[in-house]
């Protein structure tokens, strides 16, 4: 039923969005509908960020066991989050090396969780010297502490759409190890080490270098900041916009946020009228209100064209369309004093 719905929502959407490439190829692949698919990447929060709270981060350290140096992973503990593979890998490393970190797991139990437990058992890697800690969920506002704290964070996830996690870690200022499929290549770039997530080998032997190799480690510190900078909510709600321009019927105001500007929310029925009347296919406007300014706004926006709808005295519905240019100021007064909304038009076609 769930996967019926998700075809259907989406055959019936105006326009869907993808927070990734990989996620783009996916939908496609799935559903279809490649032409009406924005990517539209999300944001990392702006909690993180590279700090020091000594106080703070010896508490966080006490509450959850962490007494020595670690590697950190953050995320549910599922089979394609690829654990298994991860604790393998830790386990060559400190056995082969002599390699004292420990690894901090942080997340909640997902689906298929026991074998995790069981390989960690296994290896006797949660006894003694806890050289594995099993965090279970953290709070959001911890989270930051335990960043800044790691030496290096791990993700070998098997699929990811987008891959939170490690743009956290970056924006941490913290080295990433990351997988080299489906999406994270996209999210850290080269930003950070990819590995080959099914070779266990491969994650270890990079784990090591990344540790030992400090002036490796401190190049990935620095690109990782700077990446991490690319993530925006200002620039995720810039593309949301651009999106939202490209559906008929559903528009925004051409004005800054800080503006007290009166222009209306926009009325669907208003533009499949106006498709109805002129047959026309709108691909970018604005609904503005009936003060002069708000057209002008919308000139200024790069609209050419406005759409009136308006009422005539037997209270018939007119609907005009006009060039910006051929608007005066004491155009809507004169002629047209009945107008229940107008439309600047960006770009159309009949």
């Amino acid at each position: 039923f769930f996967k019926l719905f998700i075809y259907i929502s989406s055959w019936r959407a105006n326009r869907l969005i993808a927070v990734s490439e990989s996620t783009k190829k996916d939908t496609i692949k799935f559903l279809g509908a490649s032409n009406k698919i924005d990517v539209v990447y999300e944001a990392v929060d702006s909690k993180y960020y590279p700090f020091k709270n000594e106080s703070m981060t010896s508490m966080i350290m006490r509450k959850y066991g962490i007494f020595n140096k670690f590697i950190l992973y953050v995320g549910t503990l599922e089979p394609r989050k690829n654990i298994v593979r991860l604790i393998q890998a830790y386990y060559n490393l400190i056995i082969k090396n002599n390699i004292t970190y420990q690894l901090v797991i942080v997340g909640k139990k997902g689906w298929y969780y026991q074998e995790i437990f069981n390989i960690a058992n296994k290896l006797d890697l949660n006894k003694n010297e806890q050289k594995i800690i099993f965090a279970g969920y953290v709070p959001e506002k911890e989270l930051p502490f335990l960043y800044n704290t790691a030496d290096l964070f791990l993700y070998p996830s098997l699929y990811e759409g987008f891959g939170i996690p490690p743009l956290e870690a970056l924006a941490c200022g913290v080295p990433v190890i990351s997988s080299n499929v489906s999406s994270l290549p996209e999210v850290v770039g080269d930003a950070g080490m990819l590995i080959d997530p099914y070779n266990v080998q491969e994650i270890s032997q990079a784990m090591f270098e990344m540790l030992k190799n400090h002036k490796k480690k401190e190049q990935f510190r620095i690109k990782g900041l700077k990446r991490a900078e690319k993530y925006s909510n200002k620039k995720m709600i810039e593309e949301l916009k651009k999106s939202r321009t490209k559906i008929d019927g559903i528009y925004y105001c051409p004005h800054d946020e800080n503006d007290n500007c009166n222009c209306r929310k926009p009325k669907i029925g208003l533009f499949l009228e106006a498709k109805k009347d002129f047959n026309i296919v709108m691909s970018e406007s604005w609904l503005v209100g009936d003060s002069y300014s708000e057209i002008i706004a919308g000139k200024k926006a790069g609209c050419k064209t406005i759409l009136i709808k308006n009422k005539d005295r037997n209270n018939n519905t007119q609907h005009i369309l006009m060039r910006i240019k051929e608007i005066k100021p004491d155009f809507f007064t004169k002629n047209l004093n009945r107008a229940v909304c107008k439309l600047a038009i960006k770009s159309w076609k009949c």
